[in-house]
């Protein structure tokens, strides 16, 4: 690998971002570049700059700046990231059992009566009414995948306490 300095590298995925393309797209890329214009750095797949500026007029799209924040990455994350206040919709498959085999996911539905798969800790907690007969509320958010929902703030501390 050569030796470049830190402000030269960066991430694939801040690549995609910035050119505002599906990082499916950059990561078909990467075959086509030259030996050490990509590297891992702990987790990430990390781009020499100029490979990133090449790739970006191959598939004519303006170039990232550099060190300039990717405006559509922050409008992105920022509407992921909405909260939202779901309801309980699925029922435990008997007293302290979960409410699915896999005891990490619970059905909820959302204020447009849409019902949602959620992942939480511990879905023996969970049930449609607490113990004062109204239903059970929490905050969830999508994750970025977009296909499941990712429970934020804690859960609950009883069965069916809140």
């Amino acid at each position: 690998m050569p030796t470049q300095p830190n402000e030269d590298w960066i991430s694939e995925e801040e690549v995609a971002t910035t050119l505002n393309v599906p990082r499916e797209k950059i990561r078909a890329e990467r075959p086509h570049l030259k030996a050490g214009e990509t590297t891992k750095k702990g987790n990430a797949i990390v781009w020499l700059r100029s490979a990133a500026e090449r790739i970006a007029s191959k598939l004519r799209i303006p170039s990232p700046e550099k060190n300039a924040p990717p405006a559509a990455c922050d409008a992105k994350k920022t509407a992921s990231a909405v909260e939202e206040e779901l309801t309980v919709s699925s029922q435990p498959l008997g007293p302290g059992l979960p409410h699915f085999p896999q005891a990490w996911l619970i059905k909820a539905k959302r204020s447009n009566g849409e019902v949602v798969v959620v992942r939480v800790v511990d879905s023996r907690k969970y049930f449609p009414k607490l113990r004062t007969g109204e239903p059970m509320k929490f905050k969830a958010q999508k994750s970025a995948a977009g296909n499941w929902w990712q429970l934020t703030g804690r859960e609950p501390r009883f069965p069916g306490q809140w």
